[in-house]
């Protein structure tokens, strides 16, 4: 019973059955259903006795068939028998369209908490685990979570119901060959349900392997282009081949299991047939077994076998199910580690002021130590403030508004909106007052419309309209044969990358939220629509805190301040002019620029 007391496997069952509750009643009703198929299968060979007896005695009198009143008998037998198969084949049968009924809207409660509970994860998580392969273990999770309910309500629970009910009627007829019996099948199921610990880990370990080659297989397709251009096919295939034989391997100790298991259960069904048969047919000889007696334990026998067989064939579906159960469940319930104050008020953004309030922080993941990236940082942007960023890669200035959006929380201080610590107030509320215009523009496999309108789902049409107008990106969709209802492709591919930000661009407009955060937002436009859109993005920042991350250090002149970040220290503060004239390490980037461009270069990323 080991099983049952791993705290993973029964944390995992108690998850699955939380979400019946809705339906509890139904579901209970639908496993009392499932007793008619076992009854109908063990009361049926008692049937046959009843009948083989009584034409047994029918044969050994010497009257007319109308006048033996043990005829008549049979009749009441024949239709007692009858009616008691079409009821309980109705029961059973009702329990099918039951399941039909409970499971399709069992599966979407199941996969909708999954969707919510994973969206609400912090940006760490999404980073250390493949989109693909959390998509997947979201689908894997409901779908498995329908098969194990299957095999155990038509397969577990009518087999061993099938076992114990037969094994109580042998009893009844002849203790020696009911203690036969159930001696078999305990040390069946005993044997089975053993060596199912094992055969689990062995499915969990061959769906861990099934899915990281999965994931780096999408890996690799999401990277298709620069493994042609770098002509990677043979070195993907290397690197493939090592994930593919692990699979391989995992699978193949998998069913090797399963048929070593297989073939021990064989050996003792064969000395079970054996025993019974031969007991049977001593008791028939010895005259304690009528005929009727001797049908009735070879048809049971044949139907306790089949039935426990068929639970012990479905035992390794139902280990690949728990393995596949048990690794979605283990990635998609993690601890969320950005936690949400419960009943926590919403944000309530009057000026937009954003303080830093002895802030440190370091970046944490399970495999890498990293340095201290802000220590005891105090900083106050003041409302309406246009603030612009500047620093080498890896200085810190993503991490810094990622910390005002929470995606981390830091390790030590606060950091306040309008005097409100962020964590005190809802998530939602906080995402809601900031807009964001990231360098690296995803967009929904949607239309152009959709996407815009995405910013302001209340906002009219006409609202649309302007704010792409206003983003410079009504140029380009008026050139496209379906205009707004052109569909971008998967993260907007079918888009180029200065059209993807304006987009991005279009759709903060629309939200229009009282601080306004763009990192890189016009890096992958041309120098004209640059200059264009600037006046647009300027407008948009009247009367909001603005925070802008840029590499063109021509961008920032108009800023009211500009931070200059270091490894996480922010080393000068100043206005473009008040910077320059410093003579700092601002200054030395500017010098860097031949066209308002910031070089990168090897400075430690942090």
């Amino acid at each position: 019973m080991k099983i049952i007391q791993n705290p993973k496997i029964y944390h995992l069952f108690c998850f699955l059955i939380h979400f019946m509750k809705p339906q509890k009643g139904l579901f209970i009703v639908l496993i009392l259903g499932l007793f008619a198929w076992p009854l109908e299968q063990s009361f049926f060979p008692y049937f046959i006795k009843l009948i083989i007896d009584g034409l047994t005695r029918l044969e050994s009198l010497q009257i007319p068939l109308n006048e033996m009143p043990i005829f008549k008998d049979l009749g009441k037998i024949l239709l007692l028998g009858l009616v008691f198969f079409l009821v309980t084949e109705f029961i059973y049968r009702s329990s099918d369209f039951l399941r039909a009924f409970l499971l399709p809207p069992y599966m979407a409660r199941l996969r909708t908490y999954l969707i919510e509970y994973v969206a609400r994860q912090s940006f760490t998580y999404f980073s250390n685990n493949f989109p693909g392969a959390i998509a997947n273990k979201i689908n894997d999770l409901p779908r498995a979570a329908y098969e194990l309910f299957d095999t155990i309500c038509t397969s577990f629970i009518p087999g061993i119901l099938n076992g114990l009910i037969a094994i109580l009627l042998l009893f009844m007829l002849s203790p020696l060959l009911g203690l036969i019996m159930m001696g078999w099948f305990v040390l069946h199921l005993r044997i089975s349900w053993v060596a199912s610990k094992k055969a689990s880990l062995y499915a969990k370990d061959q769906s861990e392997a099934l899915s990281t080659l999965s994931g780096k297989i999408v890996d690799a397709l999401n990277n298709i282009f620069t493994i042609r251009l770098f002509n990677g096919f043979h070195y993907e295939k290397k690197y493939l081949d090592h994930y593919q034989t692990s699979a391989v391997q995992k699978y193949t100790k998998t069913l090797a299991f399963s048929a070593k298991l297989k073939t021990i259960l064989g050996i003792l069904g064969l000395l079970e047939y054996t025993a019974m048969i031969s007991a049977s047919l001593y008791g028939w000889k010895m005259g304690w077994l009528t005929l009727g007696d001797v049908a009735f334990i070879l048809t049971i026998l044949q139907n306790i076998m089949q039935s426990t067989w068929w639970v012990t064939y479905e035992f390794p579906h139902l280990f690949e199910q728990i393995g596949i159960s048990l690794q979605a469940y283990d990635l998609l319930t993690q601890k969320i580690t950005i936690q949400e104050i419960p009943g926590a008020p919403a944000l309530n953004v009057t000026k937009g002021e954003i303080v830093f309030d002895n802030v440190s922080f370091h970046h944490t993941s399970n495999s890498l130590e990293h340095p201290v990236l802000f220590k005891n940082l105090n900083l106050t942007l003041k409302g309406g403030e246009k603030i612009g960023v500047v620093g080498f890669s890896g200085s810190g200035k993503t991490t810094f508004v990622n910390l005002i959006l929470r995606q981390f929380d830091p390790q030590q201080g606060r950091i306040l909106i309008d005097g409100q610590d962020i964590k005190d107030v809802s998530q939602a509320s906080l995402w809601n007052a900031i807009s964001v215009i990231p360098q690296d523009t995803s967009l929904f496999h949607r239309t152009l419309y959709e996407n815009i309108h995405y910013g302001n789902l209340t906002a009219s049409r006409d609202d649309v309209l302007i704010a792409a107008q206003k983003a410079h990106a009504s140029e380009f969709i008026s050139l496209l044969p379906h205009g707004y209802e052109t569909v971008v492709g998967e993260r907007g591919g079918n888009l180029s990358g200065g059209e993807r930000q304006r987009i991005a661009i279009a759709r903060s407009i629309l939200k229009n939220a009282p601080i306004l955060i763009l990192d890189e937002a016009t890096s992958a436009l041309d120098y004209k629509t640059e200059k264009n859109i600037q006046e647009s993005l300027l407008t948009a920042m009247k009367n909001r805190t603005s925070i802008v991350i840029a590499h063109r250090l021509s961008t920032l002149s108009r800023m009211d301040r500009i931070l200059v970040f270091q490894k996480g220290e922010i080393i000068e503060s100043g206005t473009h002019q008040e910077l320059l004239n410093l003579n700092g390490f601002y200054k030395y980037l500017f010098s860097l620029q031949s066209n308002g461009f910031l070089q990168e270069t090897n400075d430690s990323v942090l």
